[in-house]
């Protein structure tokens, strides 16, 4: 194995906690540090280093970039779900940008595309996942992969 390469992702992929001191040796002017990695930031991240996107490499490969697309999409577009309430527009009385408008517009198309699969793959964004709907994530997935081209 490669320095720097996991079996279950790349390491940019990682998020980091707070590092913490593990030890120190006095008198010789080193510290070391051990970084806690969160191994699955997301539960699109931990399906794919789970193996459950599938089992052939492309397969998996271009699901999660069609979910990762999908999440930033979404994220750009300012759909992303609300914690608290409010009665006001999505963004506050903001104008919305020409990329916020085209980000929005882009998942409405992938939602449409993705036909009675979408519930399922929302709920996986949402991190609402559940087993039973595996099969309709990855049917999901797959149509937005065909529709971007991956």
């Amino acid at each position: 194995m490669k320095s720097g390469s996991r079996d279950n992702g790349p390491p940019e992929r990682w998020q980091h906690d707070k590092a913490t001191i593990r030890s120190m040796k006095i008198g010789s002017g080193m510290a070391t540090e051990d970084v806690v990695a969160v191994q699955y930031p997301t539960t699109l991240d931990r399906l794919y280093g789970t193996g459950l996107l599938g089992t052939d490499a492309r397969g998996s490969d271009r699901r999660l970039e069609a979910g990762l697309w999908l999440l930033r999409c979404r994220g750009s577009a300012g759909l992303e779900p609300r914690v608290v309430g409010s009665y006001g527009a999505p963004g506050g009385d903001a104008e919305m940008s020409d990329e916020q408008a085209w980000n929005r517009k882009a998942y409405s198309e992938a939602i449409r595309e993705m036909g009675v699969s979408a519930r399922c793959v929302e709920a996986l964004l949402d991190e609402r996942y559940s087993p039973a709907i595996l099969d309709m994530v990855k049917n999901g997935l797959d149509r937005v992969a065909d529709m971007r081209g991956y």
